[in-house]
């Protein structure tokens, strides 16, 4: 079957809105409540956390994608929410959203984000707007949303499988938390954990990665890393090979220099910009995949509401800044407890994915047989 696209201007579907914004100190913020409060991260679905009710003055109607003006990134929202500062939303035009049809959509648009991050905040609504989408149409050149959606049905069913079959293949099947593993989540979770402030600097030795242009790279395919400030596939946009001299050293933190995006390195890797920074902890019994996740961590929650497009991190403002860690009796930090800590999320991912897929599995087989 030979399937027909056909091209559209972003302008003839959805429409561009500003979110009335308020700063999370307006909220109450709290584990059941019933409002998402969105802001331009973009972890979590673009969710700082949930808030109770504050006004209907500042509600935003869900059934829109939302955006925030710094990773550029697009979250669907099916719920009413509330959002913060710099952030917008785009809403349908005679169509409505589902979950499907917002994820087709959200791909598009993601894959657009380093356009819409190269210009001002001011001139994103233009942007956006001339932006072209090649979307499938029926045989009435109509745009095919039954199409769209079974698409990405499709690919869930498929990435179910692969789940099923990589967690066959590899064993994951220890998700079970050990005592010790509860009660040190439950010791983290109410508080009882001694935390303390540390200056970055006097955990890590820290750097400017090399610069290297994708232009001068992007007919070098190989098997290095080329790592930017991206949002997605842990900032990795290709693999290549270069010159050796300007390789940067991996089981390491990088930080995205204008977008803050941090991640864990576990290889070498080619950096496309000089303003990312590169960490390596100063106690070498912390360089571990799970001591490093973290650090990673705990560095994005205490520097993602200091610096935004306009105000990025540098090598000479990190000198002075500080993020918390846990810590021993000592007051040293508590690298032992960080490796624990992380081993015991993963277990709960694993467990969460498995429990996902198992209830994926026999809905899908409960509408194959249905119908």
């Amino acid at each position: 079957m030979v399937f027909k696209y056909k091209e559209f201007a972003a302008r003839e579907l959805f429409t561009v809105e500003s979110n009335p914004q308020l700063d999370k100190r307006n909220f109450n913020f709290n584990n059941n409540g019933a409002y998402p409060y969105f802001t331009r991260t973009v972890l979590n679905n673009g969710i700082l956390g949930y808030v109770d009710y504050l006004d209907d003055e500042h509600i935003v109607k869900g059934g829109c994608l939302a955006v925030g003006m710094l990773g550029m990134n697009f979250f669907y929202f099916d719920r009413d929410f509330y959002a913060g500062q710099f952030t917008k939303h785009i809403r349908p035009i005679n169509f409505k959203l589902n979950r499907r049809l917002a994820l087709y959509f959200k791909t598009i648009f993601d894959k657009c984000s380093d356009v819409f991050t190269s210009v001002l905040v001011r001139d994103f609504a233009e942007v956006f707007y001339n932006t072209k989408l090649s979307l499938p149409i029926n045989e009435n050149d109509e745009i095919d949303f039954p199409f769209m959606e079974n698409r990405i049905r499709e690919l869930e069913l498929a990435r179910i499988r692969e789940i099923e079959a990589y967690l066959m293949v590899t064993g994951l099947t220890d998700y079970k938390l050990t005592k010790a593993e509860k009660n040190m989540l439950e010791k983290f979770d109410r508080g009882g954990v001694s935390m303390k402030s540390f200056k970055i600097i006097d955990i890590f030795d820290i750097k400017n990665t090399h610069s290297i242009l994708s232009s001068e790279v992007r007919k070098k395919p190989g098997s290095i890393p080329y790592v930017t400030a991206s949002t997605e596939n842990n900032a990795t946009v290709d693999y290549v090979n270069y010159d050796m001299s300007l390789i940067d050293e991996g089981n390491s933190i990088m930080i995205g220099g204008k977008t803050l995006v941090i991640t864990y390195q576990p290889k070498d890797y080619f950096s496309n910009d000089s303003h990312n920074l590169a960490l390596y902890p100063k106690n070498p019994s912390a360089r571990t995949k799970e001591i490093q996740l973290f650090l990673v961590s705990s560095l994005y929650k205490s520097l993602r509401e200091d610096y935004t497009w306009g105000n990025s991190i540098s090598y000479r403002k990190i000198q002075n800044d500080q993020f918390i860690l846990p810590i021993k009796d000592s007051g040293n930090p508590d690298y032992n407890f960080m490796e624990s800590y992380i081993k015991a999320q993963q277990k709960l991912v694993i467990r969460n994915v498995v429990e996902w897929k198992d209830i994926q599995i026999a809905n899908t087989r409960f509408v194959v047989n249905a119908s």
